[in-house]
Order: C-alpha cells, then structure tokens, then sequence
C-alpha cells in the first residue's frame, strides 16, 4: 500500500467516526434515554414493619423516588415537544415589539419567580442581549430613547400579568396564571390526567412503577387503616393512575377522621364524574368538620375567592351568621339550579382536598408545597383557578438564570419555573359583594359579568374561575311580568333568541325551565316546556310574594354544548290578599305583538301570555300593543285613563331644540292618549279576584316617534282622588 493511499484510508476512517459520533450525539438528543427507577426495593421490607412512623418514611422515599423519575420523563417531554427557550430570541422580540406566544411564557414564568414588581429585572426582560441602555455607552441616543419607551410598554405587560398573581410574602415568589396561547400547537388538558403531559413512549414505565408504589401503599393501608396519610395518598396516587375503582376501595377501608374520609369520597366522585354524589359527601365533610368543637366557624380557604368586600364583612361575622352567609354563597354560586349537584361547591372542596392531598409530601412531581418555596402561592392560585390545563417548562438555561437572580437576592431557589396556563371556555360562578348581600336587588348584568366573553378572553380574567362540564352562557334579558293574583303573584317572562349561537333542532328541543328561589333551603320549578332555538321562549308561574331570584335555564342537547342561563333578583309587588279597600294600583304595561297592523288587541290574560314580546327593544314599524292591569278599581267606577310614552334620553332634547330650529325632523317625542271609563268602545275583561281587577288593552302606533329610550305609562285615577301608575322602559329602533 503506498503512502498516498494510506493518507486516504486513515482520512475516510476519521471521517467514518466523526460522522458516527455526530449521529449518535444527535439521536441521544431527539430519543429520550430510558427512565431511571422510580422505586427502590429495599424501602419495601420497611412497609412490614409494625412501626407507623417507619412505613411512613419508606414509603415517603419511595414517593418521592417516583416524583423524580416522573419530572425527569416530563422536562425530556418538554424539550422533545416544543424545545427549551431561545432566551436571545426572546429578549430580542421584546425589545422589538413582538408579543409572541414564547414571549408570553418567557413573561409569565419570569412573573412566577417572583419578578413582577423589580423594576430593574423587568426593564431587564426589554433589552436586547447588547446590554443594558442605562449603562451601555455605545448605544446612540436616539437607539437609547427607543428602548426605553419598548421597556415601558414591557413592564406594563408585566403589570398586567402581575394582576393576575398570588404572590407570597414571606418569600416574594408567586403564580402568575394566564391562558393557553393561541398556537399551532394546543396542548392536551391535563388538570386531571396528569400523565398526559409524558411523551407516549415514556408512560408504560411510570404507570407500571405507579402500580408497585399503590401496591406498597394498599399494603401500608391495610395495616394502618387509622392513618389519614397513608389512606390520601394511595387515594391521590390511585386517581393519578385513573384507577377510581381502586381508590374507592381505599376511601371504603378509611377509617379515622370522619371528615376526612369524607372529603376523600368526594373527590372520587368527583373524578367519576358523579356530580350528585360529590357533593352530598363533601356536604357531609363540611357538616363533620363545623360538628368539632374547635371548628372556626368558617372555611379557611374561601378567602382566596371572595372579593375584598365579602372577605372583609365574613370576618367581622360571629359564627352564626358566618356561617348563614357562607351557605347562601354556595347557593347563589351553584352554577344550574335545574340539574342536581353543585359543582361550584364540589371544585372548591376538591381543590381544598388535593391541595392537602399533595403539600402532604412538601412536594410533588412540578410544584413545591413548602411555604419557602412559594407554596401559599401555589395554593391560592389553585383555590381560585383550579389544576392549570397546562405547565409549560422553558428549559434548564432559564431555571439556571433564575434561580441565579433569586439568590442574589435572598430568595431560595426553587426550580422546575413554569407558566401555569388554563384552558379557554371557562366560567366564574362565585357572587361579588353586589349579588351576596344583596340577591334579591341583583341586576341581570351583574350575573353575566360571570361569564367568559366570546371574544377577547385574553382580557377576562376574573378573580376565580373553573371548567365547569358543559359551559355556562347568559341569555338576553327579555321581558319580565309580574300581574298580582289573591294570595301569589303570576310571573311571565319571555325571552327572543335565547340561544343566539345555537342552530334549530327540528327533531329535538331542549328543556326550558323557570325557577325561583327565595334561599339556601327553598327552590321552586314554575314551569318547564321544551323550546326551538328560532322562537320566543315563554314562561309563565304562581310564586309567593316575597324576594326571589328568578332563574331561566335551558339545557344542552350534547356533552359540549352549553348550557344557557339568566338570573336576577325580584322584588314583587304585594298580592290582592294585602290591599285594602281605598287601595288602588296598576301593573306594569306589557309589550304584546300583534300579528299584524290594525289588529284588535286582546285583553285576556291567557292571550297576552302567548303573545308578549320577548324583548323591550321594538322596532318602530311593529305592531305592537301594551297589556295592564287594574286593582282596586270597580267596572263601575268612574276612571280616567291616561297611557304616556315619553322619550327618557340626552337626544330627547337636543331633537327638541333641532326641530324647532329646522335642524332635525320633526319626529314626536312623546305620545298622550287619554279616556274616560266606563267606555263601551274599548275592551275590557274582569277576573275572578277577592279585588276589584280588570284587564285591558290598546293597540299602540310607533312610527312617528323617534328611535331612542322611552317611558311607557299607565296613569288611572277615580273621582276620589285616588291614583295608580305603571311603567316601563323601552328602547325604539329604526
């Protein structure tokens, strides 16, 4: 062989090598290595001893052994499915502008560590990798007057994202929740499977080294039924693996501490998805727990979703009353009065139930539970929001610079940092000061500010808010009556386009149900009919005259589909049964469609119930016709009748003053018709009441008014002297 070729062979063989190792490296890092053990074997000789404390010990080794092969296999996940954060490339699209999905995360999870309000790491997230333009003399001035604008724009983002924090003072770290980003990619929901998060290929492992952790631990349970700690935890570890029959059966063995077991039961239901049997349990849990005698009157981790005025008057209560008020939360936050179970009220005893369930081991597979390590965080933001859907990890490069930047200032490093993320399409259900002192003076708009908007969620964030199972959406108000009877009053509502975003089932229509309830104890179903998405829902029912609050539910048709609901508080009017002899009074007018223009308005109750509009926004060219009601007055009473409609906004008049001048048209503003009964020309019909009551009704002309917000009237008055009056808003459309 000749040198020459000698050379070449030695030069192919390098060549061979490098390129071996560089396919080896490369495939070392997209093919995730095999999962360490998660258990060890010698702790499970110390499950037979007779010594509590000791099985405790083993078996908390052997839980946290599986913890760490667990967030092993998970960051792998992480970095295989979208990569660790390219910091440069992050810092460099926030000092340019750019809000990018990676961005976001790279915020919240800098927003998580405990930076939100440290001006100089925020002004720090804005620069670009050059350095800091405080410092940086090669920066020109005007490069200089560009990035300090691109900083503020950065620390008001981090203040909106620090809106949204828990933050823990005796250690400054916090959560800062925040919602999916809108990506090519949406990751799987995993609040209650957490192996969802694991690439496929890694699961087998852990669920098998999960099932031999379980088998330790139903070892354990058998031998120490009383221990409340070995029971929860085969109980979480059980649902982890989705094994709810075999943490049922441990709920069944657990014995002790009643209310705890309990809340154990509960959560089981919960993960079944047996809705009514949750929350009877976890009713029976918090009965239990007000039974002890040190019982402190109140649920210690309600606060975390009340708002400043609740919080503060619930802690200035006695028991008693703190107590009264906390059921009559749990009533007005119960997300459907129609369906059975509450499942506000079982969310937040599952979420308490978890959260003791995990901070037992201090930590878990991501979160650390330690009060050191941000742990009152992490609970209040649980409390409020719930399991995240997702926890992003940005990489081993952040956690490093992180942890760096919290030693530097005293904070314990407490790495994996995560942007705790929620799925969209959530709802809050817990009331505001407003709705819980006073329910029954509950504006419908105070209810729908509960629900998610249909766009822009990026900017609805209130201070709780949960997954509920179908979704919960608000319907238009409608028209509301309320005509008074001997000893109840006759509610009728009526409501256009009750489902606006729901397509007409011909086959099917949804169940439609009236409801009132006047508290914790007393609901009450007025009426319930089945109802087409394209037609005017209509409901009629007999109530007691006391404060209520009036619901209307509609149910879903599938699983995904919403349910629709609408709320507000009701004061009604006195029943006939009330009035005396001198007493007189007048229903509020009630907008009736006609069929068409020129026909006679029937005045019979019945009718007017098949016929009242469901909206108070009318068109001017409608045929309409307003329906009311007289009490006190006798047919043969001698009455002057009067109905007003007059123009009750800013435009009213400045209109006024424009026609006059020749600036506007001359479109009336008001409408007088005014009569004298007995009137044998207009129709009348008496009921059969213990009081004197009569109906009427008067087709009503609108298209010489003007489009804007109007009082509609009904004026009576005897020769006596005595008077009565009814009115409505109304807003008139082109």
């Amino acid at each position: 062989m000749t040198r020459r070729t000698a050379g070449r062979v030695r030069r192919l063989a390098v060549t061979f090598a490098v390129t071996v190792g560089v396919l080896g490296a490369c495939r070392a890092r997209t093919v995730p290595r095999p999962v360490p053990p998660a258990l060890d074997g010698a702790s499970a000789l110390e499950v037979a001893s007779a010594d509590s404390s000791a099985v405790r010990r083993a078996l908390l080794r052997n839980i946290r052994q599986f913890q760490s092969a667990w967030r092993l296999a998970w960051q792998r996940s992480e970095v295989s499915r979208h990569g660790a954060l390219q910091l440069a490339l992050v810092r460099e699209d926030i000092s340019m502008g750019i809000n990018s999905p990676e961005v976001a995360r790279f915020r919240a999870i800098r927003c998580s560590a405990g930076f939100t309000g440290d001006g100089v790491l925020a002004m720090e997230q804005s620069n670009a990798p050059t350095g800091d333009f405080r410092t940086d003399t090669r920066t020109a001035r005007s490069a200089v007057v560009e990035r300090m604008r691109q900083g503020a724009r950065a620390m008001e983002a981090i203040s909106q994202q620090a809106q949204r924090a828990e933050r823990n003072a005796r250690d400054k770290s916090t959560v800062c929740a925040g919602w999916t980003p809108d990506t090519d990619y949406v990751p799987l929901d995993e609040s209650d499977h957490p192996d969802l998060a694991l690439m496929t290929a890694l699961r087998p492992r852990l669920r098998r080294d999960r099932d031999t952790l379980l088998s330790r631990l139903a070892v354990a349970a058998r031998r120490f039924p009383n221990d409340a700690w070995i029971t929860g935890q085969r109980v979480r570890f059980a649902l982890d693996q989705q094994d709810t029959a075999q943490a049922m059966q441990a709920v069944r063995l657990c014995r002790g501490d009643d209310a705890w077991c309990s809340a154990l039961h509960g959560i089981v239901h919960e993960r079944r998805g047996d809705l009514v049997q949750a929350d009877a349990v976890f009713a029976r849990a918090v009965a239990l727990r007000r039974a002890r005698a040190n019982s402190d009157c109140s649920d210690s981790l309600l606060v975390f979703v009340l708002d400043d005025a609740s919080r503060q008057r619930l802690a200035n209560l006695p028991c008693a009353p703190r107590r009264a008020l906390i059921d009559t939360l749990w009533w007005l936050a119960d997300p459907l009065w129609s369906a059975r179970g509450n499942e506000r009220f079982v969310a937040h005893h599952a979420r308490e139930t978890w959260i003791r369930l995990r901070a037992a081991a201090t930590e878990d597979e991501r979160y650390t539970w330690r009060s050191e390590g941000g742990g009152e965080a992490l609970r209040a933001t649980i409390m409020r929001y719930g399991w995240p859907s997702h926890a992003y990890w940005g990489g081993r490069f952040l956690d490093e610079e992180i942890s760096q930047a919290r030693e530097s200032v005293r904070m314990e490093a407490n790495p994996p940092y995560l942007a705790h993320e929620y799925s969209r399409g959530r709802n809050a259900f817990i009331p505001d000061a407003s709705i819980l002192f006073k329910p029954f003076d509950s504006a419908a708009s105070a209810w729908d500010g509960h629900q998610a908007p249909a766009t822009s969620t990026g900017q609805w964030w209130p201070r709780e808010h949960m997954r509920h199972r179908t979704g919960v959406a608000s319907m238009p108000q409608g028209q509301l009556v309320l005509l008074r009877r001997d000893t109840a009053i006759l509610v009728a509502i009526a409501i256009d386009s009750a489902m606006p975003e729901r397509a007409p089932d011909p086959i099917e229509a949804p169940a439609a149900t009236l409801l009132a309830s006047t508290g914790p104890d007393h609901l009450r179903t007025l009426a319930r009919v089945g109802h087409a998405a394209d037609s005017t829902l209509r409901l009629s029912g007999y109530v007691r005259a006391l404060p209520f609050v009036l619901a209307v539910e509609i149910e879903s048709r599938v699983p995904h589909e919403p349910w629709h609901r609408l709320r507000h508080g009701v004061r009604p009017p006195a029943a006939l049964s009330a009035l005396t002899e001198a007493d007189v009074a007048v229903s509020d007018p009630v907008l009736v469609q006609l069929p068409r223009r020129g026909a006679t308005a029937s005045a019979h109750p019945d009718t007017m119930l098949r016929q009242m509009r469901g909206s108070l926004s009318v068109r001017r060219d409608a045929p309409v016709a307003l329906y009311w009601e007289s009490y006190g007055f006798a047919p043969g009473d001698s009455v002057n009748v009067e109905i007003r409609i007059a123009r009750r906004d800013e435009n009213g008049a400045l209109r006024s003053i424009g026609a006059a001048l020749g600036l506007a048209d001359a479109r009336r503003d008001s409408i007088r018709i005014a009569w004298q009964e007995p009137d044998p020309g207009r129709q009348s019909v008496a009921l059969a009441t213990r009081v004197p009551t009569i109906s009427r009704a008067i087709a009503v002309d609108l298209r010489n008014l003007a489009a804007g917000s109007y009082v509609f009237a009904v004026v009576m008055s005897r020769t006596d002297g005595a008077t009565a009056r009814g009115e409505r808003r109304v807003l008139i459309v082109e």
